[in-house]
């Protein structure tokens, strides 16, 4: 007797395991359609130098104030309006930005800044891959070189997630890495890539909902001398696999960045950022 049960309980688990939903997740824009994105970012820096006493006295002696702590918050929105594909297969769309707000606290003083990419709209269309060609970028406010930037923001935007070619079950991973280029005032940007492990936890009413665990390190491909990044941080996923679109995505990412300026001149900065983007679709 206890053999039949054991021996039908594991009947009753491989017969679960092998009905395990498998989907073959892509990511793509229905013509007609109109995706509504908020994002807000919100980072806190502090930033300090480690240097010898005549220098930093004269880095205070210019009023700098260390360490400097630094809080900042964007706000943005923007629409994308697809329309009818063409006999080629692409969707024309439309991708209008709202305001975009940043608002910056520097040791208490708090400054507010519109950017120049409000109001902005770009014109182009999606291919059969979900890859977005920009044919014409209109804005009063938009320079050549915002333009070149944001054609290669664009690009590894949609790079950020590439699923399997393969479907995938509950359970299992994969990853992707994407460029990220650090600002810093007065210097040569960072150039990091950050590593995302995604981690399918669920699949509920059309929804697959993911963990995800984030790594950034420095980018080898470029020459980056006297220059230390790391970080690792989580955050969570929500995909509509029926819609092609991720409705959720939300990550918190500790960072620290060492950066020697000259032989006696390191600045030391630490910053948790966190990113929350929602998308809608009508």
């Amino acid at each position: 007797m206890i053999k039949i049960l054991l021996l039908s309980s594991a009947l009753l688990f491989t017969l679960l395991t092998n009905a395990q939903e498998s989907i073959l997740f892509q990511i793509g824009y229905h013509p007609n359609k109109i995706y509504s994105t908020e994002m807000e970012t919100n980072s806190d820096s502090e930033i300090d130098f480690i240097a010898s006493e005549e220098t930093l006295a004269l880095l205070k002696g210019n009023g700098m104030k260390l360490p400097l702590k630094v809080q900042q918050n964007t706000i943005m929105s923007l629409t994308n309006s697809t329309q009818n594909s063409m006999i080629n297969g692409d969707t024309p769309a439309i991708i209008e930005y709202g305001d975009m707000i940043t608002q910056s606290t520097v040791n208490g003083v708090t400054t507010s800044e519109k950017k120049p990419y409000s109001g902005m709209k770009i014109k182009g269309a999606f291919n059969d891959q979900g890859s977005f060609e920009i044919d014409t970028i209109i804005g009063n406010q938009v320079t050549s070189q915002m333009r070149n930037i944001l054609r290669t923001t664009l690009k590894n935007i949609q790079q950020q997630v590439k699923f399997p070619e393969v479907p995938i079950s509950i359970g299992d991973n994969f990853q992707n890495n994407i460029p990220l280029t650090i600002p810093l005032e007065g210097m040569a940007p960072i150039h990091a890539i950050i590593n995302t492990t995604y981690h399918l936890l669920e699949i509920r009413d059309d929804i697959a909902i993911f963990d995800t665990q984030l790594a950034i390190s420095l980018d080898s491909s470029q020459e980056q001398f006297n220059i230390e990044a790391s970080g690792s941080g989580s955050g969570l996923a929500k995909f509509n696999y029926k819609e092609n679109y991720f409705l959720l995505n939300e990550s918190e990412m500790p960072m620290n960045i060492s950066v020697q300026i000259r032989e006696d001149l390191t600045m030391k900065m630490k910053s948790v950022t966190r990113t929350t983007l929602k998308v809608t679709m009508e």
